[in-house]
């Protein structure tokens, strides 16, 4: 840790639906009345949580800070939050999406987030650090070509794999929607792109024009739940918002084939939250 400055101080928001977006609007409130939400240097999001961080990185240049605290908090992030997650979004866009052809349940994700919170901004618009004494924000989406976990901020996308784009536009409601396009209601969003866009990978794969030209992605909880990579190792104080639900001991689980699955699935993800922590 540096002793000449402020530790830098990074913050998860996790996954977990509007119970994370929610559950994480307390976490930044208490965080803004102890005079630390303007100190956060980076914040990274998945699925519900990106919803809340969207709204942060879309309004943060409204926010009115004194003494480090912002005084119009209530009003310009938590109120617009709470009366977004007081609607029901999933069975009308999950509809509209599987009875439209040519477009997908994550193409009218991408619509409401954009009539209701975000217009057409484009990630590159939004708050930065070296401008607005923004965090660095970082939503994260699973790439569903390649399996690995893709990364949406203000100045670039990116994954291991494909590489990374300075130059491919996308909104920040086609970011939060890629980050919370949860399989198979949501699922998938894609990001159009040109392949000359891009730096050259770490490694050279035959078709990776084709994969570059048409990214498919969905929910970042597929990946990591938390959102730690981008954490680790960049800053000194690691925050986590972690709303995902405690796992349940089952005293009688089912014993039919299919039922069996659903609890294989919830140990695993448990197992990865842990690890993850750890």
């Amino acid at each position: 840790m540096r002793t000449d400055e402020p530790p830098s101080i990074g913050l998860a928001l996790s996954g977990g639906g509007f119970r994370a977006t929610l559950f994480g609007l307390g976490s930044l409130w208490r965080l803004n009345e102890g005079g630390l939400l303007r100190r956060l240097t980076r914040v990274t999001s998945v699925s519900g949580g990106s919803i809340l961080a969207g709204v942060l990185a879309h309004r943060w240049r409204q926010l009115n800070f004194v003494d480090d605290q912002a005084d119009n908090f209530e009003q310009v992030v938590a109120q617009p939050v709470r009366n977004f997650c007081n609607q029901t979004i999933d069975i009308s866009t999950a509809l509209l999406g599987h009875l439209t052809p040519f477009l997908t349940s994550g193409d009218f994700l991408a619509r409401r987030y954009a009539r209701d919170l975000f217009g057409e901004t484009l990630l590159r618009q939004i708050a930065t650090p070296a401008d607005d004494r923004a965090p660095r924000f970082i939503f994260y989406a699973t790439n569903m070509q390649t399996g690995r976990s893709f990364r949406l901020r203000q100045d670039y996308i990116a994954d291991y794999v494909l590489g990374i784009s300075y130059k491919t536009e996308v909104t920040l409601a086609r970011a939060v929607a890629a980050s919370s396009a949860f399989p198979p209601i949501f699922s998938p969003v894609v990001v159009n792109s040109e392949t000359g866009a891009w730096e050259k990978p770490q490694r050279e794969l035959p078709n990776l024009d084709r994969l570059r030209r048409r990214i498919v992605l969905a929910d970042g909880g597929i990946y990591d739940n938390m959102g730690l990579e981008a954490l680790l190792d960049k800053v000194d104080i690691v925050l986590v918002s972690d709303a995902g639900a405690p796992f349940a001991i089952d005293e009688t689980p089912f014993e039919d084939d299919l039922l069996q699955l659903g609890r294989v699935r919830d140990i695993l993800i448990d197992q990865t939250r842990a690890l993850r922590k750890r």
